[in-house]
């Protein structure tokens, strides 16, 4: 037998366990850790006194991080918030971290704060979480950003899960919500299988998400009672409680399905917030709240991202504030977009992606004797300011959907896109301008614009003028949600018919703003990993080589050609380097393309990487060293430098960022310093500055 007490300590006293029989028992036998790594009396910083951020560093620069684990294990409510299939930390918690940030940095209100990258939970261990603010500028605002990494990886790259800005004075703080709750008028809202009916929709709420209690409308108000359910925990350590935080936000949910019957096109998309403003804490410990939720736009606006943009207030049942929102801006994406999204974070590699039309899924009733009734659809007279004039001045209700469509057989004959392109912008301002058609939507038909070139199994050549009309109209769909549609048909279809009805029939309902029909398909534009491109390699059997340009005015005659020379005898003053990371600049787009006015330029001017070896009469630099800096020749594996255009890269930097910071910084001091004698004391207006360098 084995003496357990020579491997285990006596207090307490060690006692055997079973094994499991088989492997799905899923039951954890691994010893816990007797010292927890966020206790932050062991790492000698202090406390902020955050149930999930304890730790906070207070910088030199003026700037705090706070730093913490979270886990669907740990937190144990955490796991509750699960949507598309997949746990994520929700917005609201996010929010709630940045608010606490906010308080130990001596910032009175987030001005703003857009979330860019879900952060997934693992089903086994945690993820460290850092939420740093940088020093405030001369109007007090600092920045603040979200990052994250898989837990007990120290190696792995961090990912930046939002970004804002934080203001020094506090905002206005509402006034206290007397009166009547809830009050007259306020049409009452059933949700009581809320919680089961957005199952449909990819969000599966845990107990200690289920906070919504009650619900009315009133105009374009939404009112609620929320209550944090027991299974959350405690409200102390957090400013509000991030569950609280998320019921507050599920009225949105709840009309949204009644504005979409609870079924069809809404019960596969995903309402997520992406852009707080205006966000201020004004209580802590709150467990119950009524919830206020103004600015909301009528049913029906289903195209154009799905973008909605609302303010929150949340009071205790007194109607004192406890925190409030003055823009809260939510966009509507599908489950599959979102497990994509989800896909493609943190996996430690940087990624390509490239535009690729997909199929748009097939409604069960997309072909049904009433596909295409009850669309509200009408045909624009004339492609011009005159025929949108026109049907603002019809009589009668205005249609719910506008056809405009856009032959550019004329154009692409007489070489005059410019004056298709100039009609189309006219019937955009127009539209936009006429207040009778603020609840219309636009759509603009063209033929083989955009998209796959190929229908019926043949290729064709794409249509430029169509192209550029497609141009314009995205921009003013980026301006105005939810107004314009462009739809392009196969070169096979006509503008008109019931193919062309049914294609806008099914976008609305599938909430899409640019569709391409090909054949039977309707493809959508979506954004997907591309495939891993070869690594550059040199010629074989040589050590050193770069990328040189050519006279022939294309890309094409960029190759890898051998450079032994730079692995030689160095020079006095000389460095060699390892390039790690280049920076590509308009000089050198120039030379690639044989543009350059010296034919014998060298692409690559700036690079960041190891010292490798210093030449005679070099100090300050060694072997193993991390420089950027300006050199010749960086477009390859090994580079030779003069060691006075070399710098350290800074602690914290990595590759990427030194690399891409000579030439810009060099580019300012020259212009400021160098040419405008710049001193100290006096201001500079930066206007419009673009250009090939910075």
């Amino acid at each position: 037998d084995i003496d357990w007490r020579r491997w285990f300590p006596a207090d307490p006293t060690p006692r055997t366990v079973d094994l499991p029989t088989y492997a799905f028992q899923r039951r954890r036998y691994w010893l816990a850790d007797r010292v927890r790594r966020d206790d932050v009396g062991q790492q000698g910083t202090a406390g902020s006194g955050h149930a999930q951020l304890p730790t906070v560093v207070a910088l030199a620069d003026g700037g705090v991080v706070l730093d913490g684990r979270v886990s669907a294990e740990r937190g144990g409510w955490l796991g509750g918030h699960v949507v598309a299939g997949t746990v994520l930390v929700p917005g609201a918690a996010i929010v709630e971290w940045v608010l606490r940030a906010a308080d130990d940095a001596g910032c009175g209100t987030l001005q703003e704060l857009t979330l860019q990258a879900p952060l997934v939970l693992p089903e086994r261990g945690g993820c460290e979480v850092q939420v740093v603010v940088g020093a405030a500028d001369d109007q007090g605002r600092s920045d603040v950003r979200v990052y994250s990494r898989p837990e007990r990886d120290a190696g792995a790259v961090w990912v930046c899960h939002a970004v804002g800005e934080l203001g020094r004075e506090p905002g206005a703080r509402p006034a206290r919500q007397a009166g009547a709750w809830p009050p007259a008028g306020a049409e009452p809202v059933d949700v009581s299988d809320f919680y089961d009916r957005v199952v449909a929709a990819g969000y599966e709420y845990g107990p200690a998400f289920r906070g919504l209690r009650a619900m009315w409308r009133q105009g374009e108000e939404l009112l609620a009672e929320v209550e944090l359910p027991e299974q959350a925990g405690s409200p102390a350590g957090f400013g509000m409680h991030p569950a609280l935080l998320d019921a507050a936000l599920h009225p949105l949910l709840a009309q949204r399905g009644l504005d979409a019957d609870g079924s069809g096109a809404a019960a596969e998309q995903v309402l997520l917030p992406f852009t707080w403003s205006g966000v201020s804490l004004w209580a802590t410990d709150a467990t119950t709240v009524r919830v206020r939720i103004g600015g909301l736009r009528g049913p029906g606006r289903l195209l154009g991202g799905g973008e909605e943009t609302v303010s929150l207030v949340v009071t205790d049942p007194a109607g004192a504030p406890v925190l409030d929102v003055s823009e809260l801006r939510l966009r509507s994406t599908g489950a599959q977009q979102v497990r994509a999204a989800v896909g493609s974070v943190g996996s430690g590699a940087d990624g390509l992606y490239e535009l690729r039309w997909t199929p748009l899924p097939v409604p069960a009733t997309a072909d049904g004797p009433g596909a295409v009734d009850g669309i509200g659809c009408v045909t624009l007279g004339g492609l011009d300011a005159e025929g949108v004039r026109g049907l603002a001045d019809a009589d009668g209700e205005p249609p719910s959907v506008v056809l405009a469509p856009v032959d550019t057989s004329d154009a692409v004959t007489g070489g005059d896109g410019l004056d298709l392109t100039v009609r189309v912008l006219g019937v955009v301002q127009e539209f936009l301008a006429e207040p009778r058609l603020e609840q219309t939507q636009l759509v603009f038909v063209t033929r083989g614009a955009t998209g796959p070139h190929e229908g019926d199994g043949e290729s064709y050549a794409p249509d430029p003028a169509g192209a550029a009309v497609w141009g314009l109209v995205r921009s003013a769909q980026s301006e105005n949600p939810g107004r314009f549609v462009l739809l392009d048909l196969d070169v096979a279809l006509d503008h008109g018919g019931r193919e062309v009805l049914r294609s806008v029939r099914r976008a609305t309902e599938a909430d899409e703003a640019q569709i391409a029909v090909r054949g039977e398909r309707l493809l959508v534009p979506r954004w997907a990993r591309a495939d891993k491109p070869a690594e550059l390699s040199g010629p074989p059997g040589v050590r050193a080589w770069r990328l040189v340009g050519g006279a022939s005015g294309t890309l094409d005659a960029v190759q890898a050609v051998g450079c032994e020379e730079v692995l030689g005898s160095l020079g006095a003053g000389q460095v060699r380097i390892a390039v790690h990371t280049a920076g590509v600049n308009f000089r050198d787009v120039l030379i690639a393309l044989g543009m350059y006015p010296d034919a014998d330029a060298l692409p690559g001017t700036e690079a960041a990487g190891v010292v490798t070896e210093v030449g005679p009469g070099v100090t300050g630099l060694s072997a193993g060293d991390r420089v950027m800096g300006m050199l010749e020749g960086a477009f390859g594996p090994w580079a030779v430098a003069d060691a006075r255009m070399l710098a350290p890269v800074p602690a914290g930097w990595d590759m990427r960022q030194a690399a891409a910071a000579p030439a810009a910084f060099l580019t300012a001091w020259y212009g400021l310093v160098e040419l405008a004698e710049l001193k100290a004391g006096e201001r500079v207006l930066i206007h419009a500055a673009t250009g090939g360098v910075g």
